[in-house]
């Protein structure tokens, strides 16, 4: 298997790196390492030794836009990037695209990251020369890798349309999913972050039917009529407190991702983390 082969995701938080490396060369992708990892440490660990890699970017860094773009007019990324660069007023080459298209015709969601903001990363982000597989990383928004891992690496269940949500760090990653892709990508600040007390979980529950309500409605116009099914919900501040709090807001059933193992090679062991936490990291892999 060679080096093309092989791709590398890693989820960014603090100091620490949360990794995946996933084979594709089979024709069936096979997860080879989990680990988290410090910075510090990356240079010499065998998750970066050759590979194509892609790192995730914070959901606020990141200017999400929908997008009516008909296949038959055209090309769909060149037009896509005219489209949300005079939204921004400003010149096209100062920002990375991405688009995803979704399970509405001619509807896709529309991604901006402006360059400028790569610079700010740590150098090892950047591709030291000590670290030849950063020398030209990929990004994706946060939001959009946690839907990839979850719609690639994880059982399917819980009826047409589901929002998968991660509580991690002061944020909270947001994808709304119909019919098996993606329509909608969110990510919004959770006040001091750590959802402690329970008041704190029905505050944030309450704000997230709130905006998911708007959400709807605006998908509603584009034809998605169909009511939320399921919330997939995880990460360090998902507890039972806030899935109570959720199931009484929204009055529907929130479980946890069931990630499918029959991925991961032999002898591959995410060890004390759990596996649904290495999502984004192998959402990173996927395209």
């Amino acid at each position: 298997m060679t080096d093309g082969d092989t791709r590398i995701g890693i989820e960014v938080l603090g100091a620490s790196l949360y990794g995946a490396r996933v084979e594709y060369g089979t024709g069936r992708p096979e997860v080879t390492v989990l680990t988290t990892i410090e910075t510090g440490e990356a240079a010499e660990h065998q998750l970066l030794q050759g590979g194509r890699v892609a790192v995730s970017v914070a959901d606020d860094r990141v200017i999400v836009k929908p997008l009516s773009l008909s296949a038959n007019s055209g090309d769909i990324m060149t037009r896509a990037r005219f489209e949300m660069s005079q939204s921004a007023l400003e010149d096209e080459n100062r920002f990375l695209f991405d688009i995803i298209p979704t399970a509405i015709e001619n509807r896709f969601v529309g991604l901006m990251l402006r360059r400028e903001l790569l610079d700010r990363e740590p150098g090892w982000l950047r591709g030291e020369e000590h670290m030849p597989a950063l020398a030209a990383p990929r990004y994706r928004m946060r939001a959009a890798a946690l839907a990839e891992g979850y719609l690639g690496f994880c059982r399917q269940t819980g009826g047409d349309f589901v929002c998968l949500a991660d509580f991690t760090g002061r944020s909270v990653s947001m994808a709304l999913i119909y019919r098996g892709k993606t329509v909608d990508l969110i990510g919004i600040p959770v006040g001091g972050g750590e959802l402690s007390s329970t008041e704190d979980c029905r505050t944030v529950a309450a704000e997230l039917k709130t905006l998911l309500s708007y959400k709807k409605a605006s998908l509603f116009q584009s034809g998605i009529t169909t009511p939320m099914s399921r919330m997939v919900a995880l990460g360090e501040n998902f507890g039972q407190s806030l899935k109570t709090a959720l199931e009484n807001q929204f009055s529907i059933e929130v479980t946890t991702p069931a990630v499918n193992t029959g991925f991961f090679k032999a002898g591959v062991d995410p060890g004390d983390v759990p596996a649904e936490r290495y999502l984004v990291a192998l959402g990173l892999t996927a395209n």
